[in-house]
C-alpha cells in the first residue's frame, strides 16, 4: 500500500509540473503576443503621424528590429518618376545582399499586388528579380495608401541562422495584417 501511494504521489506530482509548464509557457507567449500588438499599434500611430517621407524609414528600422530581432529586412520607397524602388531603411544585418534600388517589375509582390515569398509553404517559389540568389526564405508585402502603391517591405531570414517555419510564418503574419 506505501508503495502504491508514492507512485500515486509522483504521479500526480509530474501531472503538476506539467501543467505548471504549460502554464508558464502559455504566459510567455501571452506577453510576446502583447508586446508585438503594442509595438504594432506604436508602429501604425507614428506613421499616421509622419509629416515627411524621410520620417518613415528610421522608425521602420527601429519597430522593425523590435518586432523581428531574429530577422533582418529593409523598407523600399518607390519614386514615382524613375519607376524604381530605391532602399529608404534596413533592419538586422545590412550585409545581406540588399540591393540599393530595383524596377518595379523585378518584385512579384509588386506585380500580383500582394504578398510575394519564397521559401515558406503558402507561397509558390517564384524568386524576385531583385533578391539574391543566395537568399532561401523572404517575403515582400507592397504598401499601400489610399489605393496607390508607395513602396514595399522586405523581409528575410539569415543564412547562417535559418528560422524555423512556424516563427517566419508568424513574423509574415504580423506583417500581413
Amino acid at each position: 500500500a506505501a508503495l502504491s501511494m508514492e507512485c500515486l504521489l509522483f504521479i500526480t506530482f509530474l501531472i503538476n509540473e506539467q501543467r505548471r509548464r504549460n502554464i508558464e509557457s502559455s504566459r510567455q507567449e501571452l506577453e510576446k503576443n502583447n508586446h508585438e500588438m503594442y509595438l504594432m499599434t506604436s508602429l501604425t500611430q507614428l506613421l499616421q503621424n509622419c509629416i515627411k517621407e524621410d520620417e518613415v524609414g528610421p522608425i521602420l528600422s527601429e519597430v522593425m528590429r523590435d518586432l523581428f530581432p531574429n530577422a533582418y529586412g529593409a523598407y523600399y520607397l518607390l519614386n514615382p518618376s524613375t519607376n524604381f524602388f530605391a532602399l529608404a531603411a534596413d533592419w538586422g544585418n545590412a550585409d545581406m545582399g540588399l540591393t540599393e534600388s530595383f524596377a518595379l517589375d523585378d518584385c512579384w509582390a509588386y506585380r500580383r499586388g500582394q504578398k510575394h515569398g519564397v521559401g515558406y509553404s503558402d507561397n509558390p517559389d517564384v524568386p524576385c528579380r531583385h533578391v539574391d540568389t543566395a537568399i532561401e526564405n523572404y517575403v515582400c508585402i507592397p504598401l499601400q495608401a489610399q489605393g496607390k502603391l508607395f513602396g514595399t517591405l522586405y523581409l528575410a531570414q539569415p543564412l547562417d541562422k535559418p528560422l524555423p517555419e512556424n516563427v517566419f510564418g508568424h513574423y509574415v503574419e504580423i506583417l500581413s495584417s
